[in-house]
């Protein structure tokens, strides 16, 4: 296939042309990440910790923030929020078992960071931080058993823990 070349002058014309429609583009609007209504509502983050320990419902809470701010989130979303992001105490759950389950999770980085360091060979004082947990009794001593049966053992355990989680 035989094509014709353009000649310099209608290059360097179309070139022209090429450049304005750039210009163009790149001047407009466009969307280039995406915004989520947690986004938002992590701005609002410090009006939203002043309810924390007041009892008001999510619910009077959702219908404010339409009514005032005029953002639209639905209960489940608000609830999650502030339960993730502020630290608010689920429903039925004291202070004190919210604290602990603060405090579980926690220790579970605590257990993820000791995996890791095991997988980077720093030692067996990791592997027994891993395997025991107080609220279970404990089983015989890793040390005991064979190293595939370890292996075993706390993969099982980990999994239980992230099932729990």
């Amino acid at each position: 296939m035989i094509t014709k070349l353009l000649s310099d002058n209608d290059l360097i014309a179309k070139r022209t042309i090429l450049n304005n429609e750039i210009d163009t583009i790149l001047a407009s609007n466009r969307k280039t990440l995406k915004t989520t209504v947690r986004d938002k509502l992590r701005l609002l983050n410090d009006e939203l910790i002043r309810f924390k320990s007041s009892g008001v419902s999510y619910k009077i809470i959702r219908s404010l923030l339409d009514d005032r701010v005029g953002l639209k989130v639905s209960e489940q979303t608000l609830r999650e929020h502030c339960q993730q992001e502020l630290g608010f105490i689920k429903r039925g759950q004291t202070a004190a078992s919210h604290a602990i389950s603060r405090e579980s999770k926690r220790v579970t980085a605590q257990d993820q960071q000791a995996i890791h360091d095991q997988g980077q060979g720093q030692g067996n004082e990791q592997v027994n931080l891993i395997t025991t947990n107080p609220t279970k009794p404990t089983t015989p001593s890793l040390g005991d058993l064979p190293v595939s049966e370890q292996i075993n053992q706390q993969t099982t355990e980990l999994l239980n823990k992230l099932e729990n989680y």
